[in-house]
Formats: structure tokens, C-alpha cells, sequence
């Protein structure tokens, strides 16, 4: 399993967008529906969002925004194919507009394509090179590539610009931990609590690193800390029930794993676990 620390990612929707309206054209009617569709979407009313951005499309289907926009939609409701199709339009209407690539690359990324999620993201930094959004989405697809020192790079650059910033420390940490530097990982992800000590994924992190050095007992403590900060994180969860299962304490696994599936009942990692013990 794959952690990022930057799991919630940013959609860029698109709502500063000005035309002078006649009230004839079906072009004029589509700006109207994009408008509130815009509306309802900073109120949180998504429905009614989604509602006016079809209707939109239903006078004029040839403005990227309104796509771009109902794709964030899609992609927030967790229909990845039907937002690839809404950015897809959008590119093809408008090939350099940079919020529909780096939609695109992130859903990309949802979709396991992590190929063509890093293109899209690539060109996006090209655009926009010290954006903290676009560095850490495009860190993430290379981790998925196992290109760690591209992916430590991408986090290097936001240090350098936010050298507080416990995301980027706690990322890196774990990319270091995946390409077995455990000294630069350890030294990232104290860093990281230490900026923030409610940073719970660092201590599971952690709890891996130790466990990795062969210091079982420690590595429970960090486990255990991180799931009292977050009892609904599955990461720690299933890292600590993967340790337990080494221990051969299975009854103590069940009880996480079991647990975790309640949090997400498709998590196929812990429904794997479960049936092998």
C-alpha cells in the first residue's frame, strides 16, 4: 500500500469568467447555467451545480470551462471516467488550458494510468514550476513510477520555498523510507513532527521505519500514537495489523483490519490480509 501525506487534492475549477450577455444566443444561455453552476458549486450546492453545467452544455458544447468545471464535479463524487471524459473535452477545446491538465493529470492518477498522469502533470509545472498543489500531485504520480529521486526532487523545490512546511517533510520521509535511506527518512519525519505533533501519518510512518530496523516494540508505540490522533486513518491500521501479523498476533490483526473495513468496506488490501490469516 501507498501512502501520500497530500491525499485531498485540489481541483481547479474555474469561476472568474466574464461575457457580456445579449440574452438571444444559445452561447449567452450556456454563460447563464456556467454562472450558476459556479454559483451553486461555492455554495456547496453540487446537485444543483451539476444541474446547470448540463444544461449549459446542452445550449453550447463548445466552451472548456464548463467541462473543466463538471469534471471537478464528477472527480468529487468519485466518478473518475466520467471526469476524464469532461477534461478530455475541455483539452480538446481548448489543448493549453493548464487547470484541465492537471484535473486530468490527477484523475489520471485515480485511474492507475500514472504514465500519462505524470505528462499531463509535467507540462502543468512547466507552466506553473514552484506551485506547492502541482509539485506535491506530480511527487506522488512518480512514486507510484518508483521514480524516487524525481519524486524527492518535486519536494525538494517546495522546501526550498516552505521550509516549514510538514507535508513536504513527511512526504519526503516516506520516500526516503521506500528507497531504504532510513537515516534521511528518520531525519525527515521527526522534522515533521516537530513542525506539527498532531502529524499523525508521520508517526505511522515512523512505526514503519522502526519496524523496518527490527525494533518491533517501538515501532507499536508510533502505530498506536498515530491511530489516537486519527482513529480513521486505514494507513496505520493496516501497517499495524501487518506487524502484528509478523508477531503472529492474528487475533490482534483481525481486530484492525476488521476495522478498517469498516472504514472502507472495498479496501482490497485488508479484505487480502484477512482471508490469507
Amino acid at each position: 500500500m501507498y501512502y501520500w501525506v497530500s491525499s485531498t487534492i485540489i481541483c481547479c475549477i474555474t469561476f472568474n469568467f466574464l461575457l457580456a450577455c445579449s440574452g438571444n444566443s444559445h452561447k449567452d444561455r450556456m454563460i447563464r447555467f456556467f454562472v450558476k453552476g459556479n454559483e451553486a458549486t461555492q455554495k456547496e450546492r453540487y446537485e444543483d451545480a451539476m444541474r446547470y453545467y448540463k444544461q449549459g452544455i446542452g445550449f453550447d458544447s463548445s466552451f472548456a470551462d464548463i467541462f473543466n468545471n463538471r469534471g471537478v464535479l464528477f472527480f468529487q463524487q468519485g466518478d473518475n471516467q466520467n471526469a476524464l471524459n469532461d477534461y478530455n473535452k475541455a483539452l480538446q477545446l481548448k489543448p493549453a488550458f493548464t487547470d484541465a491538465l492537471y484535473n486530468r493529470g490527477n484523475v489520471l492518477y485515480n485511474l492507475a494510468k500514472y504514465e500519462k498522469s505524470e505528462i499531463d502533470l509535467l507540462k502543468v509545472q512547466g507552466v506553473y514550476p514552484d506551485s506547492a498543489k502541482v509539485l506535491f500531485s506530480l511527487a506522488k504520480t512518480q512514486l507510484k513510477l518508483k521514480k524516487y529521486e524525481e519524486a524527492i526532487s518535486q519536494l525538494n523545490k517546495i522546501l526550498k520555498r516552505e521550509p516549514n512546511n510538514a507535508n513536504a517533510y513527511d512526504s519526503r520521509g516516506f520516500l526516503y523510507l521506500m528507497s531504504g535511506n532510513l537515516k534521511e527518512a528518520e531525519a525527515d519525519l521527526q522534522k515533521a513532527l516537530t513542525l506539527n505533533p498532531k502529524q499523525d501519518l508521520a508517526y505511522a510512518n515512523l512505526g514503519l521505519l522502526k519496524a523496518a530496523q527490527k525494533d518491533t516494540l517501538q515501532a507499536l508505540q508510533l502505530l498506536r500514537k498515530a491511530i489516537a490522533l486519527n482513529p480513521n486513518e486505514i494507513y496505520a491500521r493496516l501497517s499495524r495489523a501487518k506487524i502484528f501479523l509478523a508477531q503472529k498476533q492474528k487475533d490482534s490483526a483481525r481486530i484492525d483490519l476488521k476495522k478498517a473495513l469498516l472504514l472502507e468496506e472495498n479496501n482490497e488490501e485488508a479484505k487480502t490480509l484477512l482471508n490469507l490469516y
